[in-house]
This record gives structure tokens, C-alpha cells and sequence, in this order.
């Protein structure tokens, strides 16, 4: 989870840091899942990994795009209860 959190750093540098461990608290499943898969390539194929890092970052932008939908979706049923 921690490849995850370094992936998201220019987002999680904005908030405060009580913030930031809450969203990665509500999100760590997400976080993980997506982690995982980056760790083991880099066990695998680090050479590979790294060529692919602006993939990576880009997926991570995908990642925080769908974990804010996931967060504002939540808020809203929340709001409509």
C-alpha cells in the first residue's frame, strides 16, 4: 500500500495529514488492489517497472479519479437518507 500512497503523493500532499490517512483508511482495499500488482512487478521486472512508471502514474490518477466518485457518491446517499 505504501507503492500506492508514493504514487498518490501530489494529491495526498494537499490535504492535511489527519485527511490523507483517513482517505487511505476508507480506500485501503482499493489501495491495496491496486498496489499489489505494481509490487510484484517491480519484484519481477524492475527494469520493466520503471519504463512503465508513467503508466503507473497515470493509473494512479485513475485510481484517485474513481476513489472521489466512490467518496461523492457516498456523500450523496448519505445526504439523501
Amino acid at each position: 500500500m505504501y507503492l500506492t500512497q508514493e504514487l498518490l503523493t501530489q494529491y495526498g500532499v494537499r490535504l492535511p495529514a489527519r485527511a490523507w490517512r483517513a482517505f487511505a483508511r476508507r480506500h485501503r482495499w482499493r489501495l491495496l488492489g491496486f498496489g499489489l500488482p505494481v509490487w510484484l512487478a517491480f519484484r519481477a521486472r524492475p527494469l520493466w517497472a520503471i519504463a512503465a512508471l508513467d503508466a503507473l502514474q497515470a493509473s494512479a490518477a485513475v485510481l484517485l479519479a474513481r476513489c472521489l466518485r466512490a467518496e461523492e457518491r457516498r456523500a450523496a446517499a448519505a445526504k439523501a437518507a
